[in-house]
């Protein structure tokens, strides 16, 4: 684990000013003080990659807000340009890093309340408590399973992918939004 409870889960990351953001460390500073990062802050934050994003010029940027409330990136169709292309990916990975340890935090306290430093650990922990998989399954179980490529769950589920998104999987999956920043 890497902590015991939501506040000391937010140190472990202060702990670390070289990884954050001037941004994260105010947000993440009040978050500590108030237990917890609320749905205000995390909106906010993902408010602030959406106009990252405009402010370089994409269009049609969107966010997947998944039941459980958490939202992933919803990344653009390709095109064939392959540099344009390219630099929009890293322009996506620098407005994320704005609000990655936010989106980290808030993730936690909605799905990986364990704290569990393990991601399946987490994710099968999240599908246990919200019903989504038997009580008794394990993450050996998982394991198993994905390495034969036969899951007992549907992981195009949107709870499913709620608590892969939770525990810091980020993945497509059948009936997500799409979108084409370049048009």
């Amino acid at each position: 684990m890497f902590a015991n409870s939501i506040e000391g889960y937010i140190d472990y990351y202060l702990a670390q000013p070289a990884i954050l953001s001037d941004y994260e460390t105010t947000v993440l500073t009040k978050a500590r003080e108030q237990g917890g990062v609320s749905v205000t802050q995390y909106e906010q934050a993902w408010s602030r990659y959406k106009q990252c994003m405009t402010d370089l010029g994409y269009k049609n940027v969107i966010l997947d807000h998944l039941p459980n409330g958490l939202y992933q990136r919803v990344m653009s169709d390709t095109i064939p340009d392959q540099a344009k292309y390219d630099k929009a990916m890293r322009d996506d990975d620098d407005c994320y890093d704005d609000i990655a340890v936010i989106a980290q935090v808030y993730n936690a306290q909605i799905g990986n309340v364990h704290f569990y430093t393990d991601i399946d650990e987490g994710f099968i922990d999240c599908l246990r408590r919200n019903s989504l998989v038997p009580i008794s399954y394990t993450a050996d179980q998982y394991s198993e399973e994905r390495a034969s490529q036969q899951l007992s769950f549907n992981l195009n589920d949107p709870e499913v992918v709620g608590c892969a998104v939770a525990n810091n999987y980020f993945y497509g999956y059948e009936g997500e939004p799409h979108t084409n920043w370049f048009q």
